[in-house]
């Protein structure tokens, strides 16, 4: 006949998810308050994740997103989903703000001014109303205020659009030439 050893089997402590967050602008910071993980995993609901515990993630659009935290702790996972909504102006989103574009009308040249939140590159694009460019350079923007001179001067009288492209998003400002 057969002999029975014992067995023995240990359960870990189920983790509880737990977790909540603040935003400021498209920037999001998630602070974790789930008990007994050991790990973390958090998917953004915008194809990226972090295994971080108390993560912070940029969002590069608008919208609403279904953030899901699972807990771990060995085997064992609990999960908890947070809804977070984006809106903030596509200014903010591209980087740029405080965007004033002057004089209105301009004559032989106009100024762009603005404030960029990051040390990038920009691409800087002037339309008639054809949408043909008319004027094409690549800015180097520092974190902070930044101004730039557009020199007006080749074009005719009429309305233009002053596109500003960055990595993150880009906007577009109304120029009127009259001399």
């Amino acid at each position: 006949a057969g002999t029975s050893q014992p067995v023995t089997i240990t359960f870990g402590t189920t983790p509880t998810a737990n977790g909540s967050f603040t935003t400021s602008g498209n920037v999001v910071t998630f602070s974790n308050t789930s008990s007994n993980a050991t790990q973390y995993s958090w998917d953004f609901g915008d194809a990226t994740n972090s295994s971080a515990a108390n993560p912070t993630h940029a969002y590069a659009a608008n919208g609403s997103y279904t953030v899901t935290l699972t807990a771990i702790n060995g085997n064992c996972t609990d999960e908890t989903t947070l809804t977070v909504v984006i809106s903030v102006s596509l200014e903010e989103l591209s980087g740029l703000t405080a965007v004033s574009l002057y004089p209105i009308p301009a004559g032989n040249e106009t100024v762009l001014a603005f404030e960029s939140n990051a040390d990038q590159l920009a691409q800087l694009v002037v339309t008639n109303q054809l949408g043909q460019q008319v004027i094409e350079t690549t800015l180097e923007l520092v974190n902070g205020n930044n101004v730039s001179q557009i020199n007006t001067s080749e074009l005719a009288n009429g309305l233009y659009f002053v596109n500003l492209n960055t990595a993150n998003g880009a906007l577009t400002r109304k120029l009127v030439i009259k001399k």
